[in-house]
């Protein structure tokens, strides 16, 4: 049974040496940060449905992760994957910082200031550090252990899926990435450009 649940992460245990206790004890922590994930990912949907969000990429993204929030836990698995996903909200509250300032008057250099801290911790977070996840996820499928004859066949294929959906979110997120990037180098070109220049003289 125990190998049932964490065989899709043994790959884990047997490339960093780590305790099946201790690796058991990284699961459950995983699991229930993940149902917490899930409330906020039927939040985040809820938002969306009655239009405070638009767009169809941010339903898309939302869609991707509150189905993960299910699958993961009704497999037992990808408990430390779902760990790295969840770390891409750490760059949510400066988000909500900049929609807050850019709602005021006289607030612009506050919204810019928490802008170009969220363009920082979204591309560390979201490309960077859920890419390094889903990276680590990869190694049971090219270097499978030998457990995974264990497991059983339509379970490989949900866990198959499974990564594919992760991995359908990551790329949305090289997506935004690239934009948040354009943007946030056009306002370094404009303020770089907007001090070189020297200021006009006064005429009578």
């Amino acid at each position: 049974m125990l190998r049932s649940l964490v065989g899709s992460e043994m790959c884990i245990r047997d490339r960093f040496d780590l305790d099946l206790e201790l690796l058991c004890e990284i699961w459950s922590h995983g699991v229930m940060l993940g149902t917490i994930f899930q409330s906020f990912s039927l939040y985040q949907m809820a938002i969306w449905l009655v239009g405070w969000e638009k767009g169809m990429d941010t339903f898309v993204h939302h869609a991707i992760f509150l189905s993960l929030s299910f699958l993961c836990p009704y497999v037992w698995g990808y408990s430390e994957l779902t760990t790295f996903a969840l770390c891409m909200e750490l760059s949510t509250p400066a988000l909500n910082m900049v929609l807050i300032f850019r709602s005021l008057q006289g607030w612009e250099l506050m919204s810019d200031s928490f802008g170009a801290l969220f363009a920082i911790q979204f591309l560390i977070c979201r490309p960077l550090l859920f890419g390094l996840g889903l990276w680590r996820s990869a190694h049971f499928w090219r270097d499978p252990p030998p457990q995974a004859g264990h497991i059983e066949a339509q379970r490989m294929t949900m866990l198959a899926a499974i990564n594919i959906i992760f991995a359908l979110g990551w790329i949305l997120q090289v997506v935004w990435a690239v934009g948040i990037t354009r943007k946030l180098l056009r306002k370094l070109h404009a303020l770089i450009g907007g001090s070189k220049k020297k200021p006009q003289k006064l005429t009578d």
